[in-house]
């Protein structure tokens, strides 16, 4: 079975990160705010860094 792809833990953690602004968030909080695992967190941020 293959994971989720990569929009949508793009969108999990853009969601977390609009909600902790403007004082940011480490990627433990961003594992607890999301649910998902900091692999999941960063191909999440991958992601965004790649969205215009």
């Amino acid at each position: 079975m293959r994971g989720l792809p990569a929009h949508v833990h793009g969108e999990a953690v853009r969601k977390a990160l609009v909600e902790a602004r403007p004082a940011g968030a480490s990627l433990a909080q961003l594992c607890r705010s999301t649910r998902r695992t900091p692999s999941q967190v960063w191909t999440g941020i991958k992601f965004l860094r790649r969205v215009p």
